[in-house]
């Protein structure tokens, strides 16, 4: 690895690479629904709600950005009314307990119960996974982003 490694055991590599794919992105894609439905309330469009999150690429150029300088240095890309009500609201969910979910997750990855549910699932021929798939990322929702993404991502203007 050019960067380097960080020496972890197998238990570790598991409990974190599966703790991000199910206590922290799960967490985000709640707080990133909660965020649409605030939005459609208030009339904004949802094709520009879904510009302004995925399509624009500033969420992404903000990872980059964490990962490329850090997160006190990204802070100087955004601009100051940006950064002012970042700041200024970031306590604002300090009530909500996301830790206690999130251990009540990670314990279940760290303990095997994952994998014991993991291996149930496959051993019922995945019913529950394809169900959860469907209703996720079901046939009707991935052709209505693909128009999205024509009419208004990369390359939609030429």
């Amino acid at each position: 690895l050019r960067q380097g490694a960080i020496e972890l055991t197998p238990a570790q590599e598991a409990v974190l690479d599966l703790g991000v794919e199910q206590a922290l992105a799960p967490a985000l894609r709640r707080v990133t629904q909660s965020f649409v439905e605030v939005m459609v309330e208030h009339g904004i469009p949802l094709e520009a709600i879904l510009t302004e999150l995925f399509l624009s690429g500033e969420v992404e150029r903000t990872y980059r950005l964490l990962r490329t300088e850090g997160y006190a240095a990204q802070m100087e890309h955004h601009s100051p009314v940006s950064q002012y009500g970042q700041l200024s609201r970031e306590h604002e969910f300090d009530d909500l307990d996301v830790p206690t979910r999130m251990r009540a997750i990670v314990d279940g990855i760290a303990s095997g119960r994952f994998a014991d549910e993991w291996d149930a699932e496959r051993d019922d021929g995945f019913t529950n996974f394809e169900r959860l798939k469907q209703a996720a990322v079901g046939t009707e929702i991935l052709e209505w982003e693909r128009e999205l993404r024509n009419q208004l991502g990369e390359g939609a203007i030429t």
